[in-house]
């Protein structure tokens, strides 16, 4: 079984998750969690949080860096509305992995810088 997507359809299909993002009352968050999902950091979508999409692909707004408030090491992220709603989950992982969410370093300690460089979503 095989569905083809027009481009215009990919493109309307890629709005969902940053119009849910945005969905609150203010920017949308990005939680950066442990294994066993204690938030290592939080950081805050731009509102809006992303570009208009093209060619099946939708490219985030810059992400605010934030400080680490707890330590440990990160795995997972939690996309979140300013209300606390959950958009999605992913992995988070190294640089070199293939993760969703790639930082340079995932050990975290309270204090340490997190930034995120850039953010895309895709239908391929």
């Amino acid at each position: 079984m095989m569905l083809r997507l027009a481009p215009v359809t990919e493109n309307a299909l890629l709005l969902v998750t940053p119009s849910m993002i945005d969905s609150g009352d203010a920017a949308g968050i990005l939680e950066i969690c442990s294994r066993e999902g204690e938030i290592l950091v939080t950081l805050t979508f731009a509102n809006p949080s992303a570009l208009e999409p093209s060619d099946g692909k939708i490219e985030f707004a810059p992400i605010a860096p934030a400080m680490a408030t707890a330590s440990g090491r990160a795995e997972t992220g939690r996309i979140r509305n300013s209300d606390g709603m959950l958009i999605a989950e992913c992995d988070v992982g190294s640089r070199e992995s293939g993760a969703m969410i790639r930082l340079n370093e995932t050990e975290l300690t309270v204090g340490t810088p997190v930034a995120i460089r850039e953010f895309k979503l895709a239908t391929s």
